[in-house]
């Protein structure tokens, strides 16, 4: 607990622009996500609105937007069909046989004279 009362209200002010930064941050990545998979003009004009917000409210640093724009600028360049990534089926591999339980056996005790 702070003990002066300009350090509680900046504490106050703090967790309230963490609440705000990670809701637009959430909002961009919801657009991206939408934008990426049904790849219309205007959802990818609405999460480059969002980037550019989040620039000027100091959320991301310039490159970082410049990099997400470039990005959402391939997805309008390329409007062809949602293409989900499909996995190749996995090879069955065959599973060694365990080997025989072998007995230990233990060498006769020799007296020491």
């Amino acid at each position: 607990m702070a003990n002066i009362k300009s350090n509680d209200k900046s504490k106050r002010q703090d967790d309230v622009r963490n609440l705000n930064n990670k809701a637009l941050k959430s909002e961009i990545k919801t657009a991206m996500k939408k934008a990426k998979t049904l790849k219309t003009e205007e959802l990818v004009n609405n999460a480059v609105k969002l980037i550019d917000k989040a620039v000027t409210s100091g959320v991301f640093h310039k490159n970082k937007a410049a990099r997400l724009k470039s990005t959402m600028h391939l997805i309008e360049a390329t409007k062809g069909p949602a293409v989900k990534k499909t996995t190749a089926p996995k090879k069955e591999v065959e599973k060694p046989t365990p080997k025989p339980a072998v007995k230990k056996t233990t060498a006769p005790k020799k007296e020491v004279a």
